[in-house]
């Protein structure tokens, strides 16, 4: 028997589903790595407010979350 073949909208709700069942510092280190293949394919993500700082690193501290944005001079 054939399996019936999933529509886009399923397969996007499953995998959503999936993602918040994630482990809260696997999904920071998700949000880590991705920022970093950003990066290399020469996309930064840059503060709103403060152009020259720019979004590095995620870390669990507690209970809380945190990002770390390093500025840039020049």
């Amino acid at each position: 028997m054939a399996k019936k073949k999933r529509s886009p909208a399923e397969i996007q709700a499953r995998a959503v589903a999936q993602l918040r069942e994630t482990p809260i510092p696997q999904l920071l280190s998700s949000l880590e790595l991705t920022v970093g293949i950003l990066r290399e394919r020469g996309v930064e993500i840059r503060d709103w407010e403060d152009k020259k700082r720019h979004l590095t690193q995620f870390r669990m501290l507690g209970n809380k979350a945190y990002f770390f944005a390093e500025r840039k001079e020049g």
